[in-house]
């Protein structure tokens, strides 16, 4: 039986995202979510999660947006915000990695401070897979023991492996057809869970896998802040549909949390 963690990125991004992943938790299939300690819906984050006792819950390392926990004005805009994962592309061979590390563990403790324990780490755009990004990552994740997401290749740079349990990390949502919101749920349901089934064929060979998703509802903190904002809404769709409970029961999957690893 393949062990399957459903993570939502970017609890406490804002109300309405979360809102749409304990919906997502409650209703659907989703069993963990990693939350981001600069953003708006923080203490709504917070307040939440006390409710939710069996909801995973890891940190959400940013560099890439709202503002930083410390002073960071190299790798910070003119307003005060991170730069975008675009322009932090551009900087990775200057990184100050001894930073990198200090703003992180500054996050992992303000999620402390508000009462979550961590069951993992990962990174807002993925961007621990990038460049070094890894090195500060493994030293967080050891200092912490707790494990984190293996995207973008990271585990081949991993002088430990075993932090990175999953051997695969499932886009679930990436598929592009995913993203269209030109139709209702309703006309397109069964093409996208028809990919899904496609695809959890494949992921069903692994012992151990980390879906990726994205789900949420809209307000004004997403819909200006974010680049990523409908689509979000048809993943609360999918998680809580009960056909897509069904499929990962046919293929053998088991949804457990980090925790359970």
């Amino acid at each position: 039986m393949t062990k399957l963690i459903i993570n939502a990125d970017d609890f406490g991004y804002s109300k309405a995202i979360n809102y749409g992943i304990i919906e997502t938790h409650q209703e659907g299939v989703l069993s963990s979510t990693t939350m981001m300690a600069n953003m708006p819906g923080l203490a709504h984050a917070a307040t939440l999660a006390k409710e939710h006792p069996n909801l995973g819950i890891g940190a959400h390392l940013v560099l890439t947006s709202g503002q930083p926990m410390l002073n960071y004005s190299h790798l910070t805009q003119s307003n005060g915000d991170f730069i975008t994962r675009k322009q932090l592309n551009k900087q990775l061979d200057s990184l100050d990695l001894e930073l990198v590390y200090e703003e992180w563990e500054a996050q992992i403790q303000q999620l402390q401070r508000v009462g979550i324990r961590l069951t993992h780490l990962d990174t807002h755009h993925y961007v621990h897979g990038l460049g070094e990004l890894w090195q500060p990552m493994e030293q967080l994740a050891k200092k912490y023991q707790l494990p984190i997401r293996n995207c973008l290749n990271v585990k081949e740079h991993l002088t430990d492996t075993k932090i990175a349990p999953a051997e695969e990390l499932w886009l679930m949502f990436i598929h592009e057809k995913m993203k269209q919101m030109t139709q209702p749920y309703s006309v397109v349901r069964d093409e996208l869970l028809s990919i899904i089934d496609e695809e959890a064929k494949h992921y069903a060979t692994c012992s151990v896998v980390e879906a990726n998703c994205h789900p949420g509802f809209l307000d004004e903190t997403i819909m200006f802040g974010s680049s990523f904002t409908h689509a979000r809404m048809r993943e609360v769709e999918l998680l809580c549909d009960p056909l897509l409970k069904t499929i990962l029961e046919n293929h053998g999957y088991e949804l457990v949390t980090y925790k359970d690893i």
